[in-house]
């Protein structure tokens, strides 16, 4: 009866008849994955709404206002928490948005 195709890297440990030593073959998921590259722009940076009211000098239901209408890019960490990206702010005050 032939041997069934094994993962590389698999242990056998048990086998009939009592203990034998670990063999060990090469496992398809033990390959090394390339890592990725760096990104070439700097990361993007983001604000809290209090920040944001302060840089754009508004109350924080302008601030709602603007990211609900899509003037301020945001994204939402849990369910309260808003951070809205920082060149976003910018370019509404200097009348980009």
């Amino acid at each position: 009866m032939p041997e069934p195709d094994k993962p590389k890297n698999f242990r056998i440990g048990l086998v009939a008849g009592g203990l034998a030593g670990p063999e060990t073959v090469e496992s398809p998921f033990a390959e090394s994955k390339p890592k990725p590259k760096p990104a070439s722009h700097p990361v993007d940076e983001y604000v809290t709404v209090k920040e944001a009211m302060e840089i754009l000098k508004c109350s924080d239901k302008t601030i709602r206002t603007y990211y609900g209408d899509g003037r301020l890019e945001h994204k939402k960490i849990g369910q309260r928490k808003v951070l809205i990206l920082k060149s976003s702010v910018d370019a509404l005050l200097e009348g980009r948005g």
